[in-house]
């Protein structure tokens, strides 16, 4: 279904590029196409995601920076190292 849009909820694994970074609290606009995770012949990656709840994965979306800085401040400086 090329260029079908939907609205989803939910945990994704999302693959990057190293750069740009992206930081704790910033809003982004992630736009992909979702997969399924396969499973290797020897390691079932896809039960594995699925224990930690996460169904999809995007690899290397389109991702737009809405706002920066965001988060609980605390936080934001404990994972900045």
């Amino acid at each position: 279904m090329e260029d079908e849009e939907k609205a989803v909820s939910g945990a994704v694994l999302v693959r990057v590029s190293r750069y740009p970074e992206y930081h704790y609290g910033d809003i982004l606009r992630v736009t992909g196409e979702l997969e399924t995770p396969r499973a290797f012949e020897d390691f079932d990656y896809k039960s594995y995601l699925e224990h930690q709840g996460i169904y999809s994965i995007c690899y290397y979306p389109k991702i737009e920076i809405l706002e920066e800085g965001r988060g609980f401040e605390p936080l934001q400086w404990l994972y900045s190292f």
